[in-house]
C-alpha cells in the first residue's frame, strides 16, 4: 500500500494528506491537476497521479482498483469540480439503454443438445487463425489457412449448430440476435 501511495499520490504532507483514512491531494496539486499542468506535476510531485504525472508509475502498478483502495478512481477525482459536475449531470440526465431482444447466436451453444458441438468448437482458435492468415506468405496460403479452419468448424458440428439456431429463430425470430 505504501508503494501504491508513493507511486500514485507522491509524498504525504507535500502532495497529499490523509482524510478519513483516504489520500486527498493538496489544494495546490489539485489545481495543477485541474489545469492539466503535466510538466509541473512531473517536476514537482513526481508521482503517476492516474496518468497526469509520471506515466511510468502507472505502468508498474499492479493494483488496478484504486477506487476500492483509495476511494477515488484516480488521484484527485473526488476533489475536482469536474467530478462534481459530472455527478450532477449524470443525475439530471440519466442514460437509458435500449434492450436488444434475443441472445447472441453463440449463446445457444450452451444448450444441452449442443454440449458436444461446444466442446469441439472450444478447441478451435479463430483469432489465431486470422493472425496466421494475415501473416501468410501468400494469398494462396492465407486462403488455405482459412479453408482449413472452415473444415475444422464443419467437423466440429457447425451444420448441427446452424440447424439448431435456425429452429429457434423460426419459432420466435426475436429470440436470436445476429447483430451485436
Amino acid at each position: 500500500e505504501e508503494g501504491q501511495l508513493l507511486c500514485e499520490y507522491g509524498v504525504e504532507g507535500q502532495s497529499y494528506t490523509m482524510v478519513d483514512g483516504m489520500p486527498r491531494l493538496t489544494e495546490e496539486v489539485q489545481q495543477h491537476m485541474d489545469n492539466g499542468d503535466t510538466d509541473w506535476l512531473v517536476n514537482n510531485v513526481g508521482a503517476g497521479l492516474g496518468g497526469s504525472g509520471v506515466v511510468f508509475f502507472d505502468f508498474i502498478l499492479t493494483d488496478t482498483d484504486p477506487d476500492a483502495r483509495f476511494g477515488e478512481s484516480r488521484p484527485g477525482a473526488s476533489g475536482t469540480s469536474t467530478f462534481t459536475t459530472a455527478v450532477e449531470l449524470a443525475t439530471e440526465y440519466p442514460v437509458s439503454y435500449k434492450l436488444v431482444k434475443g441472445l447472441d447466436a453463440t449463446a445457444y451453444l450452451n444448450a444441452e443438445s449442443m454440449t458436444e458441438v461446444k466442446a469441439q468448437m472450444s478447441l478451435l482458435d479463430y483469432k489465431e487463425t486470422l493472425v496466421q492468415a494475415m501473416y501468410a506468405d501468400s494469398e494462396d496460403d492465407a486462403k488455405a489457412i482459412l479453408e482449413s479452419f472452415k473444415k475444422q468448424m464443419e467437423s466440429a458440428g457447425l451444420a448441427q449448430f446452424e440447424e439448431y439456431v435456425k429452429s429457434i429463430y423460426d419459432g420466435n425470430n426475436d429470440s436470436v440476435n445476429f447483430y451485436n
